[in-house]
Formats: structure tokens, sequence, C-alpha cells
């Protein structure tokens, strides 16, 4: 599969097609979710982003990793090589209210975060 978000112009066309994608991993992880509970059997479910990547892989990019782990393993990312989109870390992010009475909420907000394969390193 060539990188669906190479074509993507800027980071909020990236995000629209991450949460497409998602969308259609969590039906899938339903899916496999309702199948484990008819079984009875004890398995852990993938994540998303294991989901975003089996979408991502074929004959040529099989493994995927992040900027920092393929150089940790003395690799180098080709020049031009466009990351594929998976959800980083959730960051906890206090938001200042003015508006009503309460002085801060805190929410959740997962970051976008980026992994590039076998093909793409040397």
């Amino acid at each position: 599969m060539n990188n669906i978000f190479a074509k993507c112009k800027n980071i909020t066309e990236k995000k629209k097609l991450l949460k497409q994608l998602s969308a259609q991993a969590k039906k899938q992880i339903k899916s496999i979710k309702d199948d484990l509970m008819s079984s009875n059997e004890d398995f852990a479910l993938p994540s998303v982003n294991q989901i975003l990547i089996s979408y991502y892989q074929d004959k040529d990019n099989k493994t995927f990793k992040s900027f920092f782990k393929w150089k940790k393993q003395g690799k180098k990312i080709k020049s031009g090589s466009k990351g594929y989109c998976v959800w980083g870390k959730p960051r906890k992010v206090t938001k200042k209210d003015e508006s009503s009475e309460k002085k801060n909420s805190s929410f959740d907000f997962f970051p976008i975060a980026y992994v590039f394969s076998n093909a793409q390193v040397e």
C-alpha cells in the first residue's frame, strides 16, 4: 500500500483521514470482541494503532517503528520519506474556562505520531 497520508496537504487532512481509519479499526475491534465473547476464551484485544499498522502493511512495508526507534537501531530514514500516522500517547491537557465557574477543565489529548516502515530506512 502506498502511504495514503503522503497526499494529504496539511495536518488537518491527516487527522481527518486518521479518524476515519480509526473508526474502521474500532468496528473491527468490536467485531473481534463480540467473537471472543461467544467463544468464552480470554484473549487480548488489539489496539487501534495495531489495527492501523495492519492496514499499512504490505509485501514491502512489514515493520513499523518511530524515527527514534529506527535511529536507535542504527538506521536512517530515507530522504523525502513521509511517515504513516498513528495516535500518540495521550497527554493530559488543562484548559482554562473563563466563561463558566469552573476554573480549569482537563481532558486527554491524543496527538498524531508518525511511524516509518522497513522500506523507508537504509
